[in-house]
């Protein structure tokens, strides 16, 4: 490691010390394992120490102030964290190797996986100043005020889907990261409506569940329009393109499988997801007539007795 730059960790060490991450374990893609301390990557020092560390400090405000705090904090900056966690992720993938008993095979990510990501690394030079969006932003983040339920700290994702879901006590935080505002027109109303109550974290997992398969049906790509500034310094404006998005039907079917994955953990051993053709799932944030749920802790604890 050169004087320029230094190591950064994927999940910062503030996150790490305050829920015992150190040896816990996170899933790569080739269903490995690795723990968070080893999660790290190379990083400029200036970006380390300046950038950076500001927006991890505006984040640990906000985490130490519970769900009130957390969310005033705006979502271009929860989208910037998050992004950071998620495009880390997947740098320190292709640096690990996909078979280590067979170098030959390559790395977890290949150089063309991260390709694919060039979006989001250009999105994320706003973490430096140096990107800006005009007009709409292209992500969705909802921020939830959850009951503290067994492990206070979770972390899931989805490469394909382009999603991140986080726990932190009471905070539960979903970004979708190139979605064109899809989830933000459509679940944050649900989030509007439960305004700032405790969701039970069955609810929080049943909501990335719907977020995670709804970013699946839009039909057309999200395309972007990006220029420099004249000066030639390097900073970029980007615009979403404006095109109706036309979504493929919800199959409830193929729904069901990400909301088991997602929420089957949560459950008692004589409970499950039903799934009655054609369409009728569980579901734990309405009711049989279609209404919010929304019960106490001692509630739900009674539930689950």
């Amino acid at each position: 490691m050169d004087d320029e730059n230094s190591v950064e960790h994927v999940f910062p060490k503030w996150l790490q010390n305050r829920y015992e991450l150190w040896d816990q374990k996170v899933g790569l893609l080739n269903l490995s394992f690795l723990a968070y301390r080893q999660l790290t990557i190379p990083c400029c020092k200036a970006c380390n120490n300046q950038h950076l560390s500001q927006l991890e400090g505006e984040v640990i405000a906000a985490v130490r102030g519970g769900f009130e705090k957390a969310v005033q904090l705006p979502s271009k900056t929860w989208y910037l964290w998050a992004g950071k966690i998620f495009y880390g992720l997947l740098r320190k993938e292709l640096s690990l190797l996909l078979e280590r008993s067979n170098p030959n095979r390559g790395t977890i990510a290949t150089p063309e996986i991260l390709e694919s990501f060039s979006n989001l690394h250009l999105f994320m030079q706003g973490l430096r100043g140096r990107h800006k969006f005009i007009g709409d932003v292209p992500y969705s983040v909802l921020v939830c005020n959850l009951h503290e339920f067994g492990s206070l700290y979770d972390f899931r994702d989805n490469l394909f889907a382009f999603t991140l879901a986080i726990r932190m006590g009471e905070i539960g935080l979903i970004v979708s990261f190139e979605d064109g505002g899809l989830i933000r027109n459509s679940y944050e109303k649900y989030v509007d409506e439960v305004g700032g109550r405790k969701l039970h974290p069955i609810q929080f997992y049943e909501l990335y569940a719907k977020v995670s398969y709804q970013v699946t049906l839009p039909q057309s790509p999200v395309y972007y329009w990006t220029q420099s500034h004249v000066d030639g310094h390097y900073i970029a404006t980007t615009e979403l393109a404006k095109s109706s998005m036309f979504l493929a039907d919800w199959d409830q079917e193929e729904y069901v499988k990400l909301l088991r994955f997602h929420v089957s953990h949560c459950l008692a051993e004589n409970s499950e997801v039903v799934f009655e053709p054609p369409d009728r799932v569980s579901s734990w944030m309405i009711d049989e007539k279609g209404e919010l749920l929304l019960l106490s802790k001692e509630a739900w604890e009674s539930l689950t007795q």
